[in-house]
């Protein structure tokens, strides 16, 4: 006999399946319960439960799902498999099916068999083919009868490759997904069932072979007993109600009796609202109810505050004497909610389970291998290495791997380079040859990292290798690297699952594919394959907890509250996506054929339905549902059909906005607490919030800071915090000074808390400048020395001596190291800058009486040359720095100075007032040099007069007439030139020396300014058109690729002596015929008008100075120009998070304190008194 229990959700269809078990049972009868794996250890509690309170004995009850049935029956009648084959082995096969068919298929020609998910869903298709009984010759014929046309053509591939990977699964493994097709089959050829009595319970539905098999329980069971889910005809789920009963309906056999047993109950123990609408849903009919409070409606911003919302219905459920286990959250995925919902319940002391299975593919254990083999097969490129190191699982320590990533990172580190036999040795600071103390360290623990590192790695690297080959390998490389160790260590069961995954899938590649040839590349992908359909899932950890689980999977038992997260349109209820290769068009056209594939889209949209009815109707005493009205990507939400039906049939209940709630219904916690003394929702529950929590010490810190904006544009640190931080002296160099003055906040995060934004090692202003002047000041040796002749010829002596000095300068940064084609292109344009500058410099040295005489020459605390000291508010700044070049001439008992900055860059305008703190670095350097300063005296003239005599070209009237054109200074003798490095500052008088006795001449007592320059290189491009090539760089190209910009003395005599051509090539200005001058960019000053301007660099350090003292820390850019602040080029701005600063136009950042005005240095042109000139004399003269 067959009876159909119908009934709706909760009418207690269960409960009458165990009475009527337990009648069975106290027959005397064998009897089998079979219901859906989720729910067999349910089933098995309460049906114990109740036949331990009747007295029944259960020796003859049998509580099975489908799949452990098959098991049943294969132990009794054999069929039993032992070389079952999981998901990720059949999408190997399928990917070894295709790579053999790939030439004689039509529609799938192109298929990618390095696209995982084109493989994968080829697998998934053939799977559901063969789960609907649609055998390859099915599709042949099929493919015939709509003759041509893609749908043809599509089946017929599916022909081929459903034959082919059927012939090569079969040949040595089983299918676990056929089991029950087996068991259809072995049912076919035996009377299990006779004489049992079999119930079916909380199905949902049944699949084809479950078809097969409960039509044989129906020819051969004594009994058959099926609950099934009712429905009314205007319910949104009555398709998928009604349509199981359709099914089953055909197949009982027309001698079999049937009964049907409606139950009109309902569960008493439920809220009378809950069961009246669980009734009404099941009807279709469409009443109002009232809501007495047990429905609620929450309307949150997203799904972070839907899950804030849970969080509180939990809390107060919980105290008012309920159990967290009572609690249901029911979605509709979980993935949307993990990282989401159990992160806000870990916030509030909720403990809960989220029922899942994680991907094995996303574990850091696969990343590992795959990461590894990408390494291997892309060339060892920078970003796949990182990788490897962000699984966590190498065996470098956590700073190994931040220095690893860092260095090789900055030097773009790739290839050969990771894993030849030199160690490293690049200046972990970029391009420089001097190595700091931090610099040694990182090299140490970057060469110690990949010592570390790439030898387990070098097992992978097998080329063009068997596939078997690889598994051996990679088995290797884990063990080498400890992962066994470390998964025994940790001592959870999901490691040691995910372990036995690894393990089984590199078994199956071997055993499938083991003979193929591939590459690592390859390898990668086929382990993401072989791993693509493991899951790995998880076990409560308590008994007490709040589960989350997805509505079709999930079963709720013994629940009070629940509550059904993410009721938004297309969520929950869901909208059924297309799946596998045929759409919904294919599948309709083969139903037209008579050919069945998977449920119809009405169909699976009316099982959707059926999962948010099935939630709905879990809770017995509280239902809560929420939306959110925006996703992830910031676009609308709607609410669902399912909230808007349910929210129709309560006339009594508004939904409520989340975040419109009063403090006392959204403070529920400790962290809601702290959230809300943190934010600015009213200043009431704020202070109330931030007084109750003070006294807990977790919480006590971060109130302490709720009165510090995230962002402000105006802040200081206090003056004894700003004394504790700089002390009474600072040291400033015109970076600092320029850094402050565009922004104060800039110029603290970057030198006093440190901060930088890291990347590739880059050429920086400090290394070209190095490189640069290095090159000069050996260009100048060589002059001295006679080894260059003072112009170029057709040899090119030039380009070569540039060529031999880079490849020198080449090795020291590189330190032996091939230099990739990065780093080819960045020393190539140095090279071409270099012979722009050399070819210059032997120009100017013609034409100019001004030498040369010192390169890099420091100034500053420690240096020969002191700091330039200048005092504000108690504390004295002391400005240091390096000048690039400076060139004496000497005028009687005067030297003048000429000092130069290289710029490949934007030059300052000296022009602009020094007020604004910007373009104050030629004028420092004048203020370090020409002061009454006997040390700078004696070093500026010795090295004049080293190298003062040296001669070129015609001499200037005005140098002839110092008395140095006796001088013959051709026979200059090199001198050791072998410790020479640009770190310091080396005079001409440490390079070469004067044979001439220059002690009769009077010495030196003055230093006087006669011009600060910028010299601008614009080096050419190499992609430019026309340009010329690097051998083509001479006197010409320089000549257009220079220019100089600055200011200088408005005299005629000293621009002769910078520059005789006439045409005012090495200065910025004009010479007339009459020799007078005209200015270009108002570069001409008079000795007061310099002094004048080193005074306004004086007061604006000093204003900079005492901004400093006062902790001054604004973030208040300066405006470059109409377009343009400062924060367009900070590196700050991300730290400062001040997304609309306070602008300020090019003005002192700080009002200067004029207690103390005039520059520490120039005041007049001939400011040295007598007194001061005759102890010069007689100490020179001594």
């Amino acid at each position: 006999m067959i009876t159909e229990i119908r009934g709706i959700a909760g009418s207690g269809k269960s409960n009458r399946i165990y009475t009527l078990i337990g009648e069975s049972l106290a027959a005397g009868r064998t009897v089998f319960l079979i219901v859906p794996e989720q729910t067999a250890v349910s089933a098995e509690r309460r049906l114990s439960v109740y036949c331990a309170e009747h007295g029944i004995p259960t020796v003859d009850l049998e509580i099975v799902s489908f799949r452990r049935l098959a098991n049943r029956v294969f132990r009794e009648y054999g069929g039993l498999s032992y070389h079952y084959i999981g998901q990720g082995g059949k999408a190997v096969i399928t990917w070894r099916v295709l790579g053999q068919l790939c030439d004689k298929l039509k529609y799938f020609r192109g298929i990618s068999l390095s696209d995982i998910s084109t493989v994968s869903a080829m697998c998934a298709q053939l799977d559901e083919l063969r789960s609907c009984g649609i055998t390859p010759t099915v599709l042949e014929r099929a493919s015939e009868q709509l003759g041509e046309g893609a749908l043809a053509d599509k089946l017929s591939d599916l022909s081929l490759i459903s034959a082919a990977y059927g012939a090569l699964l079969s040949a040595d493994y089983d299918d676990p997904k056929e089991d029950i097709t087996r068991l259809a089959e072995l049912l076919e050829e035996h009377d299990f069932f006779v004489g049992k009595d079999v119930f079916l319970d909380s199905f949902y539905g049944f699949t084809p072979d479950e078809l097969r098999v409960i039509g044989r329980m129906m020819k051969t069971a004594d009994n058959l007993t099926i609950a099934l889910q009712a429905s009314g005809d205007y319910s949104s789920f009555h398709d998928s109600s009604t349509g199981t009963e359709r099914q089953l309906r055909r197949m009982i056999p027309s001698d079999v009796k049937v009964g049907i047993e409606t139950l009109s109950g309902t569960d008493s123990t439920r809220a009378p609202v809950l069961r009246d609408l669980t009734a009404l849903l099941c009807s279709g009919e469409h009443k109002t109810l009232r809501g007495d409070g047990r429905v609620g409606f929450y309307i949150c911003r997203d799904r972070y505050e839907e899950a804030e919302a849970a969080a509180g219905e939990i809390l107060a459920h919980v105290r008012s004497g309920g159990r967290f286990s009572d609690c249901s959250v029911i979605v509709r995925r979980t993935s949307d909610w993990e990282g989401i919902a159990d992160a806000v319940f870990s916030r509030h002391g909720i403990p809960c389970f989220i029922s899942r299975r994680s991907d094995a593919v996303k574990d850091p254990a696969v990343r590992l291998i795959t990461s590894s083999l990408e390494a291997v097969g892309h060339g060892w490129q920078t970003e796949d290495v990182i990788e490897i190191l962000k699984t966590g699982l190498t065996p470098l320590t956590a700073e190994q791997c931040d220095t690893l990533e860092i260095y090789a990172s900055a030097w773009h580190i790739r290839g050969r380079r990771w894993y030849d036999e030199y160690e490293w040795n690049m200046n972990p600071s970029g391009y420089s040859s001097s190595l700091g103390k931090d610099d040694e360290e990182i090299l140490r623990t970057a060469n110690d990292a990949r010592a570390r590192l790439v030898p387990p790695l070098m097992l992978l690297d097998l080329g063009s290798s068997r596939v078997s080959e690889y598994c051996r390998a990679i088995y290797a490389y884990l063990l080498e690297l400890g992962l066994p160790e470390y998964i025994s260590a940790s001592g959870e069961d999901e490691p040691v699952r995910l372990w036995n995954a690894i393990t089984d899938a590199l078994d199956t590649l071997s055993a499938i594919a083991g003979e193929l040839t591939a590459t690592a590349d390859t390898m990668a992908k086929l382990i993401r394959l072989a791993l693509a359909g493991v899951t790995i899932g998880r076990i409560p950890t308590c008994v007490d907890e709040v589960t989350i689980g997805s509505a079709d999977l999930y079963r709720p038992e013994g629940c009070r509250l629940a509550m059904l997260l993410g009721c938004c349109d297309g969520e929950f209820p869901s909208v059924p996506a297309e799946t596998g290769l045929l759409s919904d068009r294919d599948r309709e056209r083969l139903g037209e054929l008579g050919i069945e594939i998977g449920r119809a889209p009405a169909a699976a949209l009316s099982d959707e339905f059926l999962y948010f009815y099935m939630a709905l109707s879990a809770p017995s005493r509280r239902l809560v549902l929420t939306r959110h009205t925006s996703s992830g990507d910031a676009s609308a939400c709607s609410p669902s059909e399912g909230w808007s039906t349910v929210l129709s049939m309560l006339a009594d209940t508004e939904p409520v906005q989340f975040s419109a709630l009063p403090p006392s219904l959204r403070v529920f916690s400790a962290a809601s607490a702290l959230d809300w003394a943190l934010g600015d929702d009213g200043a009431a529950a704020m202070n109330a919030c931030g007084t109750a929590l003070s006294a807990i010490p977790e919480f006590a810190a971060r109130l302490a800071g709720r009165e510090m904006p995230i962002s402000v544009s105006r802040a200081a640190l206090g003056r004894a915090i700003a004394d504790a931080i700089y002390g009474d002296t600072i040291g400033m160099s015109n970076s600092m000074i320029e850094t402050y003055s565009a922004c104060a906040f800039s110029y603290f995060g970057k030198y006093v808390l440190g901060l930088s934004e890291g990347g590739g090692a880059t050429f920086r202003a400090s290394d070209v400048g190095n490189y640069i002047h290095d090159m000069l000041e050996r260009f100048v040796s060589e002059l001295s020395a006679g080894n260059l002749p003072a112009e170029e010829t057709e040899a090119g002596e030039y380009s070569h001596f540039v060529d031999e000095e880079s490849e020198r300068y080449e090795n020291e940064i590189l330190r032996g190291a091939e230099p990739d084609a990065r780093q080819q292109s960045l020393f190539r344009r140095l090279r071409r800058t270099a012979r722009l500058l050399v070819s210059d410099m032997a120009d100017e040295l013609r034409h100019s009486s001004f030498k040369p005489s010192f390169f890099e020459l420091p100034f500053g605390l420690h240096e020969e040359i002191p700091p330039v000291e200048i005092e504000a508010d108690g504390m004295t700044a002391r400005l240091g720095g390096r000048i690039d070049r400076v060139d004496l001439c000497r005028q009687g008992d005067e030297l003048l100075v000429k000092v130069t900055d290289y710029k490949t860059g934007t030059v300052p305008d000296l022009a602009d007032s020094p007020s604004t703190g910007k373009g104050l670095q030629l004028l420092i350097y004048l203020l370090a040099l020409c002061r009454d300063d006997r040390r700078i005296v004696r070093l500026l003239g010795e090295g004049y007069a080293a190298h003062g005599g040296y001669k070129t070209g015609a001499d200037s009237s005005a140098y002839a007439e110092n008395g140095s054109s006796d001088c013959d200074c051709s026979d200059i003798a090199p001198s050791d030139t072998d410790n020479i490095t640009s770190d310091s500052a080396v005079s001409c008088a440490d390079i070469t020396k004067c044979d001439i006795d220059h002690s009769a001449e009077a010495p030196i007592t003055k230093i006087r300014p006669a011009a600060a320059f910028y010299t601008e290189v614009r080096t050419p491009s190499e992609s430019a058109s026309g340009l010329p090539s690097d051998a083509d760089i001479g006197l010409d190209t320089a000549r257009g690729a220079i220019r100089r910009r600055g200011i200088m003395l408005d005299d005629p005599e000293t621009a002769s002596a910078l520059d005789d051509t006439g045409n005012g090539h090495f200065i910025p200005a004009n010479i007339k015929r009459d020799g007078s001058l005209t200015s270009r960019s108002g570069a001409l000053l008079t000795a007061d008008e310099i002094a004048q301007k080193c005074d306004e660099a004086t007061e604006a350090v000093r204003g900079i100075t005492a901004g400093i003292r006062s902790g001054h820390i604004d973030a208040s850019p300066m405006r470059i120009d109409f377009k343009r602040t400062a924060c367009d080029y900070c590196t700050m701005r991300q730290v400062c998070r001040n997304s609309e600063p306070k602008l300020r136009r090019p003005t002192p950042p700080h009002t200067p304190d004029n207690s103390k005005n005039g520059s520490p240095a120039i005041k007049n042109s001939g400011a040295t008194n007598e007194t001061s000139k005759q102890s010069m004399r007689e100490e020179d003269k001594q």
